[in-house]
């Protein structure tokens, strides 16, 4: 397969071969570009049995949203990890309100022995603050839930696996 260099010369086309017409001007070649095709849409797939590795339940979601079992599993372990959260920062939140304003009356009262304001606020404190990381930890999802939803997707998927990294 032969190709001609088309060499533009003062608006002259000519041919491999030819000589060149050289009067007062300077010769400009023209090479055509490469065509550019613009990236639209979904990034390429990784390449088949290229195990991809993710960190946090977010980036796992970022690898499974194509299938929609699967994206329905891990919605239920972000929701799990959300009420999670949403114990621990509740129980902090009224555990320590509980507990700084039973110090605070506690501190109120000075050396007066039948004073009794706070003294229930400290201990109901505490138990809150313990109630709250207590309930983040049991509402979390486990390791195996996780695992179950990698399964699932390596299963249905194994030209593309994901792991836990």
């Amino acid at each position: 397969m032969s190709s001609a260099l088309v060499v533009l010369i003062a608006g002259n086309a000519m041919a491999d071969g030819e000589a060149p017409n050289t009067e007062g001007t300077a010769p400009t070649i023209s090479v055509p570009s490469p065509k550019l095709t613009p990236v639209v849409g979904e990034p390429p797939a990784p390449a088949p049995n290229v195990p991809q590795f993710f960190v946090t339940l977010d980036q796992l979601a970022q690898l499974t949203y194509k299938d929609p079992l699967v994206a329905e599993q891990l919605s239920r372990l972000i929701a799990e990890r959300q009420n999670a959260r949403s114990w621990l920062i509740t129980g902090l939140i009224a555990g320590g309100g509980a507990l700084g304003t039973g110090l605070l009356l506690r501190h109120s009262c000075g050396d007066d022995p039948d004073c009794d304001s706070g003294s229930r606020m400290v201990p109901l404190g505490i138990g809150l603050v313990v109630l709250g990381i207590l309930g983040s930890y049991i509402m979390s999802p486990t390791r195996a839930q996780v695992v179950d939803v990698v399964n699932t997707w390596n299963g249905r998927h194994p030209t593309q696996p994901i792991y836990p990294h």
